[in-house]
């Protein structure tokens, strides 16, 4: 049931997550999920694995010849909203 003890704290939660998030490293994200990495696909050039972490599905972009410099995590399958990159 909605009332408006949920209507004030949800802009608290959001504020939160964004404060989180802010203080997530590529070496959090690599070493700590909930479910082991998944590869999704093969491109030429990459990889993309699926990282989950408690209910939050982020995924790494892992060039096939590796070079630390272009291994990111992404908010999105598409690869459009970076989150963090190795270096």
């Amino acid at each position: 049931m909605y009332n408006s003890f949920n209507n004030d704290i949800a802009p608290a939660l959001s504020q939160k997550q964004a404060e989180m998030l802010d203080d997530i490293t590529w070496s959090y994200l690599k070493d700590n999920w909930s479910e082991e990495p998944v590869l999704l696909r093969e491109e030429q050039n990459y990889k993309v694995y699926k990282y989950v972490l408690k209910w939050v599905t982020r995924y790494r972009k892992v060039p096939n010849t590796y070079n630390p410099t272009q291994d990111w995590f992404y908010e999105d399958e598409n690869l459009t909203i970076l989150i963090t990159n190795r270096w």
